[in-house]
């Protein structure tokens, strides 16, 4: 992952609270993270130490989905588009080689958020809930990760809207295997990547 990419996101909550988010610029000027991230004003995005207006944004205004599309004002970087995958669940098998970077409240010095890497696997199996009728649903992917040394453990709703969990500001971290997109960081908790939607355009 080229790390020109990453996106810290900066907005007023519609409670008025200041907040920090993470991205991904997906391909020039578009910027992926989660919908509860687009909640707000007064966004700011600052990647390759550059800060950019948000032109315009798109929503899916669920929860479930969690996912929303930034639009830059530019001039950008002129960086490609990134490919998408959904991760094949009939198998039990792991999605290996997956990082995800994003900026984690724990990680704030005398300048600011920094930005944290979580580098992990997928398994296949991880999120299926059984149904009565049907056998199994797929469910949200989940992201095992290696904690960074010295961070603080990860508990379960870790990004939840908590007034200071230390994870806070890695909610929509976009989670990469190779060179493709196969989610991003949703709200429930921190290991979490829901299977990927195509891009809004």
């Amino acid at each position: 992952m080229d790390t020109k990419r990453v996106a810290l996101i900066r907005y007023q909550a519609p409670d008025g609270s200041r907040c920090v988010g993470s991205g991904l610029l997906v391909e020039d000027l578009k910027v992926l993270t989660a919908d509860h991230v687009a909640d707000g004003t007064k966004h700011r995005v600052e990647c390759d130490r550059r800060q950019f207006r948000v032109a315009a944004v798109i929503r899916s205004e669920t929860a479930e989905v969690d996912l929303a599309v930034l639009t830059l004002a530019g001039p950008g970087h002129e960086l490609e588009r990134m490919s998408y995958a959904r991760v094949e669940r009939s198998q039990v098998d792991r999605v290996t080689g997956c990082v995800a970077v994003g900026f984690p409240r724990w990680n704030t010095g005398a300048g600011g958020r920094a930005a944290a890497q979580v580098d992990g696997y997928v398994p296949t199996a991880d999120g299926w809930e059984p149904l009565a009728s049907s056998g199994f649903e797929e469910g949200l992917l989940t992201l095992v990760g290696d904690r960074i040394p010295a961070a603080p453990l990860i508990p379960d709703g870790a990004l939840d809207p908590a007034p200071r969990s230390p994870w806070g500001g890695m909610s929509g971290a976009v989670v990469v295997a190779g060179d493709l997109v196969i989610g991003w960081f949703a709200a429930t908790t921190l290991l979490r990547a829901a299977s990927p939607s195509p891009l809004p355009r």
